[in-house]
């Protein structure tokens, strides 16, 4: 928000804010301020999942009906003390926001927006 109320374009990795309140206030913030900002997301830059898309685009994947998508992640007695902010729900990055943000945005670009989710979370 600083650099939105100085008048500065931000370019953001993923996620933009801690919420979605926070990101609609600096999407408002930063209209009113006249400044253009930006989220990345990497997988838009992978050439393998740009050819999927391209695939998909020329009807060789046919009618895609469903997808699945399992996620597993591991090492929660590896993390050091540096990763600890990860386990603050407050700043909104974690495992599932980071990595569940950017998977579901590649299979979106590789495929199409979604018409219908079900999604279940477990910890193990």
């Amino acid at each position: 928000m600083a650099a939105i109320e100085g008048g500065k374009h931000v370019f953001s990795e993923w996620p933009l804010g801690a919420s979605l309140a926070e990101a609609e206030e600096m999407a408002i913030g930063a209209s009113a301020a006249g400044v253009v900002t930006a989220v990345s997301l990497q997988g838009r830059h992978d050439p393998c999942l740009t050819y999927i898309r391209q695939l998909h685009s020329d009807g060789w994947l046919g009618r895609v009906v469903a997808v699945n998508v399992t996620m597993m992640g591991g090492g929660a007695l590896e993390h050091r003390s540096a990763d600890a902010w990860m386990g603050v729900n407050a700043n909104g990055a974690n495992f599932l926001t980071i990595v569940g943000g950017h998977t579901i945005d590649a299979v979106t670009y590789c495929l199409s927006p979604f018409t219908e989710l079900s999604v279940s979370v477990t910890t193990h």
